[in-house]
């Protein structure tokens, strides 16, 4: 063999390897924080028929509907019922909602069982890209 043949050879047993190596765990990295971070949600119909799967304090989100006349301030925290018209669940939440939290909203939560309330210390609104005007109109932007 020619000895530029043999060094050509040489650099692709060691190449072919290590790109293979690098790339294998460059993309276990990605899957698994794409996993890490990948956070699903249940109805309340669908968290209370999997309770048992989610013990006192395993954290995990539902997602459903502020149930109208239930939204009530203890201190700083809140109380009110979520559905999403199959199952209803009590919700205590532990901080601050955002300014557009209200009855009658889909929102998302995230906490975990005390016993049969849900302790949520994150929520999140759901809204459309609709603005509106304070009366609840669509905004008209001046032309």
């Amino acid at each position: 063999m020619a000895e530029g043949q043999e060094a050509a050879m040489t650099h692709t047993k060691f190449v072919v390897p290590t790109v293979a190596t690098v790339l294998a765990i460059l993309g276990f990295l990605i899957w698994r924080g794409i996993g890490d971070n990948t956070i699903f949600y249940l109805t309340p119909s669908e968290a209370v028929a999997r309770r048992t799967e989610f013990g006192n304090g395993e954290r995990f989100r539902i997602g459903g509907l502020v149930q109208a006349g239930t939204v009530e301030k203890e201190g700083d925290d809140y109380r009110f019922e979520m559905t999403d018209g199959g199952a209803t669940i009590p919700i205590l939440l532990t901080s601050t909602p955002p300014q557009l939290f209200s009855e009658d909203l889909q929102v998302l939560v995230e906490g975990a069982w005390r016993d049969e309330t849900f302790v949520a210390d994150l929520l999140l609104v759901k809204h459309d890209e609709t603005y509106r005007t304070p009366e609840g109109q669509p905004y008209q932007p001046p032309t």
